[in-house]
């Protein structure tokens, strides 16, 4: 890993909380007329579609955000001891 990449993790986090950011408040803004226009109406393929569209999104992006700031590793470490007979 060079230097240059180490500097592009700050970075990488910064942009990460901003998309999330700003992911959240679209939701926290348009969450009433969703109330009032897709709870309201039956289920259909429009509706399921809407649903999975916004809410896979929101319920994934917070575990991407626990993995990349809990500091979760991605990658699997395997350590071997030599046996010898």
């Amino acid at each position: 890993m060079s230097l240059s990449d180490l500097d592009a993790i700050p970075r990488h986090s910064y942009i990460q909380v901003a998309a999330l950011s700003f992911l959240y408040y679209d939701h926290v803004l348009t969450f009433p007329a969703e109330v009032s226009r897709m709870w309201s109406q039956p289920i259909s393929k429009n509706t399921l579609l809407f649903f999975l569209n916004r809410y896979v999104a929101f319920l994934g992006n917070i575990a991407v955000a626990v993995i990349t700031f809990a500091g979760v590793s991605t990658t699997h470490e395997v350590h071997t001891s030599s046996l010898t007979v």
